[in-house]
């Protein structure tokens, strides 16, 4: 039980899994498309130690989808309605009532000539949808240990508001890639450090300092 729960994968791959996601988040941020995009920090935050917790369960993808998404929904909806709240000066029970009727809304809106979604419904599926790519991210890395498919999809997100972005945001694409970098140096440390486990190899602690190094000075 305390092997399973064991973060072979190092604090490092922690960190640069967090650094990663809050680059994305502060683009958008800065991007500024709609306000209270700040929320998006919290909800990778969360996401990220919920989406670790699922992945080093003994739970199922089939089970650990669902819980991860009704957690989402829940965190987003109260993200946004705070946002909602301040917005128009309400409590934050009305807020939540008033961006229920925003999504109900939202179903009407292909059908309706003129209408339009809020912008706290655009900010609602944002929050949304970075949750499911910090979750998606940390289960890649830390179940299937396949941490191209977390690069991958961070990165996607990232380069389309780059497309879209009014101004230059190529500082958080430079430290995107460098915790990219650092992030594949430790987790293919981390895949020969099971073989050396499982040969009894001995191996100096200071080999993985020495790693990271390495990939930062690259």
């Amino acid at each position: 039980m305390l092997q399973e729960w064991e973060l072979r994968e190092g604090w490092v791959t922690v960190i640069c899994l967090v650094l990663m996601g809050l680059c994305v988040s502060w683009a958008y941020q800065s991007a500024a498309w709609v306000e209270g995009m700040a929320i998006l920090q919290a909800v990778v935050l969360l996401g990220t130690f919920l989406g670790i917790l699922l992945a080093k369960s003994r739970l199922p993808g089939r089970l650990a989808l669902p819980l991860s998404l009704l957690a989402g929904w829940t965190w987003a909806a109260y993200l946004t309605a705070q946002v909602l709240s301040r917005f128009a000066r309400i409590s934050q029970e009305e807020a939540v009532v008033r961006l229920s009727e925003f999504l109900r809304d939202l179903v009407l809106v292909p059908f309706t000539e003129g209408a339009t979604a809020d912008n706290h419904v655009f900010l609602f599926l944002l929050a949304l949808l970075t949750w499911l790519l910090t979750y998606s991210a940390a289960w890649f890395v830390f179940r299937r240990q396949q941490v191209w498919w977390a690069i991958i999809l961070w990165g996607a997100m990232l380069l389309i508001n780059m497309t879209y972005a009014p101004e230059p945001l190529t500082v958080y694409l430079i430290l995107f890639l460098l915790a990219a970098l650092l992030m594949v140096v430790r987790a293919n440390l981390a895949m020969y450090e099971e073989d050396w486990r499982r040969a009894h190899v001995n191996y100096s602690p200071d080999l993985i300092t020495s790693f990271l190094r390495a990939g930062l000075m690259i």
